[in-house]
């Protein structure tokens, strides 16, 4: 429902009064590091080994009290009673070429974010006129990339009902994919919403500081290790919390 908004004129100014965001839609948002969690096993490893992980929990996160039908960006939503949802800072819309610009979340407030097991994960926010908006974003991926697509739409708010540590940690962990006489491949796996999402990354030279992609580690290095043929069978890995030396 569209909060009722009263135009007044004084003075040639116009003042717009709107009713404040619900408390569901303010505060905290995002993710906090698990003390303690960030770990690094530099040394020798082999493929499938994990050469660093860490660990962070959602700071809020809800279920719906009820289930969700209704019409996203020109596709079906829906989305059953139970479905986890969790906050996320309220990003940008992204502009459309030819329309209007998009409606912008309320100043300090939050967006929520369905994790269904597949199909479709719509975000929804707090517009400045008071109006639930949302986006009908693919659930493939890690939640936390999920990119805002298109005008979002005018929409029913989602009946979240909010229930604080629902979500098991997320969890990130740097692979050792591959090894080959050319270089090494490193592989990013993210456990977000207990769901497991993973990500192959180009391959590396050896002998060369190059970024990791995982905080807090910016560079990592790696040497072949080889056996009695000179087929290499594993890497010797070091870190740095440094950019990448040069």
């Amino acid at each position: 429902m569209r909060t009722p908004v009263f135009v007044a004129a004084l003075f040639g100014s116009v003042a717009i009064a709107q009713t404040a965001p619900p408390p569901l839609w303010t505060g905290a948002s995002g993710a906090a590091e698990t003390p303690g969690a960030d770990r690094e096993h530099a040394g020798a490893h082999v493929v499938g080994d994990t050469l660093a992980e860490n660990a962070s929990a959602d700071l809020r996160t809800g279920r719906l009290g009820s289930a969700f039908d209704a019409d996203i960006q020109g596709t079906h939503i829906s989305l059953p009673a139970g479905t986890p949802f969790v906050a996320r800072g309220a990003g940008i819309p992204v502009a459309v070429d030819g329309v209007d610009p998009p409606p912008r979340p309320a100043p300090r407030t939050i967006v929520w974010c369905a994790l269904p097991s597949s199909g479709y994960a719509p975000c929804f926010f707090w517009s400045e006129t008071g109006e639930v908006y949302a986006h009908a974003l693919m659930s493939a991926g890690a939640p936390s990339e999920r990119a805002w697509l298109g005008a979002p739409t005018a929409t029913v708010a989602p009946a979240i009902v909010e229930q604080n540590g629902l979500l098991p940690p997320n969890e990130q962990r740097l692979m050792l994919h591959q090894v080959s006489a050319d270089g090494f491949v490193l592989q990013l796996i993210r456990r977000e919403g207990g769901v497991e999402y993973q990500r192959t990354y180009r391959r590396l030279a050896w002998n060369h500081w190059s970024e990791t992609w995982l905080a807090p580690w910016q560079s990592i290095r790696a040497t072949p290790i080889a056996d009695a043929t000179g087929a290499v069978t594993g890497a010797n890995i070091e870190f740095t919390r440094e950019h990448a030396p040069h």
